[in-house]
């Protein structure tokens, strides 16, 4: 039987997955080298220490009440499940990390052994997934996708609670001029920093979105007056018509912006960006550098495909 012990432990060490077990206080009973390095603590630093300690609040305050209360009636939402809990390290940053609990008994002796893994990379992984698929590599803005995402439910939004939202679709003038001069790089830090001064020009709660090429769209939800919203319009033509310093590089160019309003113009997600599509378009006939609003029910013709590249202006 001693073999055996000592073949267990042996096993219990060398696990890829930490491995503790606490007795019914929630003392710490045993740690493994795995456990010790997720955590950062020693061996010698935790044996002894309430498991609490490796848990970020509100759980930290709460754990000898989850055990107390399991002793009693014996319903647990985490003993026999894997689950996703946050742990605490020992400088004190919190990690997420799976974990599934047994229970043991021998006797008269009651303890319980968490089986667990640091699954940060994971999430970093899949966080790093969400923002190539949703967002725009360059300006690091939402992409087309998420765009007509957050289009979508903000025109649910607006129908559920009556309120009005504008979509503005912004084209940018003397963009390919800047490509054709300057190279394509210089064109790529010119759309970085035109969604810097784009940012600058709207809520919080609004959403900016790069469409591809030098097309930009803004959502502004809660919208009211026909004034406010040719107000933001404006500030956003002035803003993009000042001079941009790129590489010791004096560069010019303006931005055209259709607007296009819901329900008053558009009923439809569809709809609304035809609307504002062609308003963009007028502005652009009118002189460029400017801003019209859409015709109510001018919806006639198909919303226009993605650009190719960033050489249209």
């Amino acid at each position: 039987m001693e073999l055996e012990s000592i073949k267990s432990h042996k096993i219990v060490e060398m696990a890829a997955d930490g491995i503790i077990s606490i007795d019914t206080k929630g003392t710490i009973q045993s740690f493994n080298l795995a456990a010790q390095k997720i955590f950062g603590y020693s061996e010698a630093d935790i044996l002894g220490k309430n498991v609490s300690l490796l848990m970020p609040p509100p759980h930290r305050d709460n754990h000898d009440e989850y055990i107390a209360r399991y002793l009693q009636t014996i319903q647990t939402h985490v003993i026999g499940k894997t689950r996703e809990l946050q742990g605490r390290r020992k400088n004190g940053m919190p990690f997420p990390m799976e974990i599934s609990v047994t229970e043991i008994k021998f006797g008269d002796a009651h303890f319980f052994t968490a089986m667990l893994r640091d699954v940060s990379e994971q999430k970093l992984a899949l966080q790093r997934i969400e923002q190539l698929a949703h967002y725009d590599a360059l300006t690091h803005l939402p992409n087309r996708s998420l765009f007509y995402d957050r289009l979508e439910q903000a025109i649910v939004g607006a129908k559920r609670g009556k309120r009005s939202l504008a979509l503005l679709f912004i084209d940018l003038d003397g963009f390919k001029q800047v490509n054709d001069i300057h190279g394509h790089h210089v064109g790529d830090l010119l759309l970085v920093q035109v969604s810097e001064r784009l940012r600058l020009c709207i809520r919080e709660s609004d959403t900016l979105a790069r469409l591809g090429g030098d097309e930009f769209t803004v959502i502004l939800n809660d919208t009211h007056a026909q004034e406010d919203v040719a107000r933001l319009a404006n500030k956003v033509v002035e803003s993009i018509a000042q001079p941009f310093d790129l590489e010791g590089q004096s560069v010019h160019i303006g931005a055209s912006i259709g607007i296009a309003r819901y329900p008053d113009d558009a009923p439809s997600k569809g709809t609304l960006l035809i609307v504002a599509d062609k308003a963009m378009y007028a502005a652009k006939a009118a002189g460029k550098s400017t801003y019209r609003f859409g015709i109510p029910g001018d919806a006639t013709t198909s919303f226009p495909l993605q650009k190719n590249s960033n050489a249209e202006s």
